[in-house]
């Protein structure tokens, strides 16, 4: 498991674009999300590619193109957006560190990809928006 700035990003842009402001808006331009997120538009590109391959943010290129999710937020986990932009290594998926700070370690993981897997953009933008 992994936590970046790429991936912190990603929920920002995820959660504006989820705001039913810019969701009545439809397709949001590159400029606007640089603008509103204050992210260059290169790291927003960065973050935004591997969302659209794996569904979830619509890319529409070209003239009148731009971004919008591509589903509704409360069916878009956290888990599944951590490993669209932090992908897990799967090598070590099921391999367990028996001393005692990997025990502590794997039992922390555990609870954060349980908590991941069960919350969704929604939730997350509703926690945040009444202080939790």
């Amino acid at each position: 498991m992994n936590f970046n700035n790429s991936l912190l990003y990603a929920f920002s842009v995820l959660a504006w674009l989820a705001n039913p402001r810019e969701k009545n808006r439809g397709i949001v331009s590159l400029r606007l999300i640089t603008e509103e997120i204050g992210i260059s538009r290169k790291y927003v590109n960065e973050i935004i590619r591997p969302l659209g391959r794996d569904g979830i943010i619509e890319i529409r290129r070209g003239n009148g193109g731009g971004y919008r999710l591509a589903r509704d937020p409360r069916e878009i986990t956290l888990l599944e957006i951590h490993d669209s932009c932090c992908p897990r290594d799967r090598r070590r998926e099921g391999k367990r560190d028996s001393s005692p700070s990997g025990t502590f370690t794997e039992r922390v993981k555990d609870v954060v990809l349980e908590y991941m897997r069960n919350t969704t953009l929604a939730d997350l933008i509703e926690d945040n928006s009444s202080g939790k």
